[in-house]
């Protein structure tokens, strides 16, 4: 009896050991990353603080929105409803923006403000991005000392002008911005002709004005707002259970793949309404809700485009926004660095295997051709418009990433995706601080042709400056048996990829922009103490630094690497 009961026992601990390995290379596969506990936690955790917060505001056309007479719209009043003295707080809760840091300081002599501006990707990029952008903000050294307060001041559904109306208003009462992010270009070029001008509503109004300022839902809203009220709450109890038996990759896996799929349906939900609610031509309504007027101020001026005539007026639209916010910014000694956002409905911006077009794209989304047509006159008009300064196109930051960075069909990304946005965004930022202290010549041709062959020669050449404060020191260079990066052979990484050389003679040790855990695409170290090579490898804009930089591509590996060397070690 006792041999059966032992038998059965290791039975059992075999088939769950056997399960849990299926789990394993089950869940690399699905979601092409390593099944980590603590980073499903963190995912939990995310979904309960949105039960206790309301969510992501916006994200759907149907949030419950309070309106504004600036900023179109805000999303919570709870500040106002248990009579917090705002005066006092100065908390962005208080002006119905979310995070910890005040918006305004009674002396800005020690606070080094940054605020992110623009829509749902630019709300979800602040809270993804907020800690780690303050600390990079901090290790690139413009913050001179001050302490550096990261402001989240984007909101679902936000586009041009109510970006620029914010920020002109938060500085009219006292605010001051020493650098502004504003992330937008899709809300911008796309909103209008799926909420606006179909409904004869005026295109620059907010989203769905008409419902604010009448607020009569109709029945297919209702509807749409219940199912995904049980959806939400079916995700956070199913987050909540799952959230004690983590040490289970088999359960780990089963609860992420529901999860996914109560997402997916909340998508498909809000579709349905939107389509059930198609607009017909009846000035009256809007989306799932019903304006009971027929006047300027729901409605705005009447206007006839045709789709032509309304990209090429958006595009510009959005630009004299642009340049009205950098005036704005300047005029305080700040600067703002705008960025329009990559959407997955551009041509060949992105490479996707089957899984994530099933999760980015909708061929009947109305999103598609829309986006797909006008971010080129977007990206027009940011190349061609001089006055659109520290303006960056990152429409196609990820044609050369293979992982999923999309989490919907519309333009959202996963936490991949916001780092990678997260690392561009601070490269531009050190782009144009490396021009003001004459590290790059603006507008040398590689600037704009080739802007992260800039960065990268930046980072190295930074990177040669200590090497030379170490030889001087030590008498020779950091010696390597071998060429090395920040991925090693083994595929371990670390940022002391040159041995001594952080962080006594530079902060923090660069890596190469593409952020992949490919060995072969990193910066590249080699020295026997004497002389030294550093080569960006593999690069994917060689053949485009050649003409423009000969000098700088690797003799030994033409057009596979370039950087700096000593003359002896030029052959290596």
């Amino acid at each position: 009896m006792k041999l059966k009961i032992i038998y059965a026992s290791i039975s059992i601990v075999f088939v769950y050991l056997f399960i849990e390995g299926i789990s394993l290379v089950s869940y690399k596969l699905i979601f092409h990353e390593s099944y980590n506990a603590e980073t499903l936690k963190n995912k939990i955790h995310d979904i309960l603080d949105k039960s206790e917060k309301g969510g992501a505001p916006g994200a759907e056309i149907g949030a419950a929105r309070l309106i504004h007479p600036y900023y179109g719209y805000l999303f919570d009043d709870e500040f106002r409803k248990k009579k917090v003295d705002c005066q006092d707080a100065y908390s962005p809760e208080c002006w119905g923006f979310s995070g910890n840091d005040k918006i305004f300081h009674k002396s800005y002599n020690n606070v080094f403000v940054v605020a992110i501006v623009g829509g749902s990707v630019a709300w979800e990029f602040s809270s993804y991005a907020q800690d780690r952008l303050g600390e990079k903000i901090e290790a690139l050294g413009i913050n001179k000392g001050k302490k550096v307060s990261v402001l989240n001041l984007a909101n679902g559904g936000y586009k041009q002008p109510q970006q620029l109306m914010l920020l002109n208003d938060l500085i009219a009462m006292g605010a001051k911005f020493d650098l502004v992010i504003a992330l937008d270009g899709f809300n911008e070029i796309v909103l209008p002709l799926t909420d606006n001008i179909p409904l004869d509503t005026f295109p620059y109004f907010p989203r769905g004005w008409p419902n604010l300022v009448e607020k009569i839902p109709s029945s297919g809203f209702m509807k749409y707002y219940v199912k995904n009220s049980i959806f939400q709450a079916a995700k956070q109890r199913l987050a909540a259970l799952a959230e004690d038996f983590l040490f289970s990759r088999t359960i780990g896996c089963l609860w992420r793949i529901i999860d996914n799929q109560f997402d997916l349906a909340m998508i498909r939900n809000g579709y349905r309404m939107m389509e059930s609610n198609a607009p017909s031509g009846d000035r009256t309504k809007n989306n799932g809700f019903v304006a009971s007027s027929n006047n300027m101020a729901t409605l705005g001026p009447h206007m006839t485009y045709s789709r032509e005539d309304f990209f090429e007026e958006a595009s510009n639209h959005w630009a004299n926004c642009i340049v009205l916010m950098h005036n704005l910014i300047e005029s305080q000694g700040g600067k703002l660095f705008h960025f329009l956002q990559p959407n997955q409905y551009v041509e060949n911006s992105k490479p996707m295997d089957d899984a994530e077009k099933a999760q980015a794209i909708d061929v009947k989304s109305n999103y598609a051709d829309i986006a797909k047509e006008g971010y080129g006159y977007l990206r027009r008009r940011l190349k061609s418009d001089s006055n659109l300064k520290n303006s960056a196109d990152l429409t196609f930051i990820f044609k050369n990433i293979t992982q999923h960075v999309y989490k919907d069909s519309c333009c959202h990304f996963n936490d991949y995706g916001y780092d990678l946005l997260l690392q561009a965004i601070i490269l531009s930022i050190k782009q144009n601080y490396a021009i003001e202290s004459g590290i790059l010549k603006p507008k040398e041709g590689l600037m704009h042709d080739v802007p992260y062959a800039s960065l990268r020669l930046a980072d190295l050449e930074n990177i040669t400056v200590a090497l030379d404060a170490f030889k001087n020191k030590y008498g020779g260079y950091p010696k390597s048996t071998s060429f090395s990066g920040f991925i090693k052979d083994n595929g371990e990484s670390s940022y002391f990829w040159i041995d001594g050389l952080s962080p006594e003679f530079i902060d923090t040790l660069p890596r190469d922009i593409r952020y992949d855990n490919n060995k072969f695409h990193q910066y590249m170290y080699r020295s026997d103490g004497r002389d030294y090579k550093i080569v960006s490898h593999q690069p994917d804009d060689c053949d485009k630094v050649k003409p423009v930089k000969p000098e700088r591509i690797d003799p030994v590996r033409d057009c596979f690497a370039y950087g700096f060397w000593t003359p002896g070690a030029a052959q290596w």
